[in-house]
């Protein structure tokens, strides 16, 4: 719920990602192999400053709940597990008991923001329509809005990190947004 509020804060953050960690097994074709992984939103990677080398990243049709799987591949790991044959856009990879669709493959230079050595990324289908609060543990990735400093945004951010406890004090009383240079 937090994250849907954050994102209406449009003065301040230009776009805005989260972020949860995934660890699944792939299984299904050679040797099992556990993996680290990403669950995103899909502008992740456009606010980290980045497209695939090969395909596509998500589509915001993916990110909802009970749409198609789909996962993007590190470089590292297409190059170890699929020797960089691009043949493998569009085939179906068994993650943690779940057929994906490859769709896009990530540049040999992209380091991700959580798991620093992640071989996958999939859509986390969040539902922003009717958001729950409470146990969800996300990490968020935001870009700053043009002319926006640090210190503007930090200013912002606490003011509405007090809005949303008094609007939702449960919840919120002791969350804030704690604003980090990347």
């Amino acid at each position: 719920g937090n994250f849907a509020d954050w994102q209406k804060a449009r003065e301040f953050f230009d776009a805005m990602a989260a972020i949860q960690g995934w660890q699944p097994s792939l299984t299904g074709s050679g040797a099992p192999e556990s993996l680290a992984g990403e669950q995103v939103t899909p502008s992740y990677f456009g606010v980290l400053g980045t497209s695939p080398s090969i395909g596509r990243v998500f589509r915001a049709d993916e990110d909802i709940p009970n749409a198609p799987r789909v996962v993007v591949l590190s470089h590292q790991f297409w190059q170890r597990r699929f020797g960089g044959d691009a043949r493998v856009i569009g085939q179906s990879l068994n993650l943690g008991g779940e057929l994906h669709e490859s769709v896009g493959v990530m540049p040999a230079h992209f380091r991700p923001v959580i798991a620093t050595a992640a071989d996958v990324w999939r859509p986390r289908r969040l539902n922003l329509s009717s958001p729950a609060r409470g146990a969800v543990v996300l990490r968020v990735v935001a870009r700053l809005a043009p002319g926006v400093s640090i210190p503007q945004a930090s200013a912002s951010a606490d003011l509405l990190s007090a809005q949303l406890a008094t609007a939702d004090p449960e919840w919120n009383a002791k969350t804030r947004i704690n604003l980090v240079p990347l």
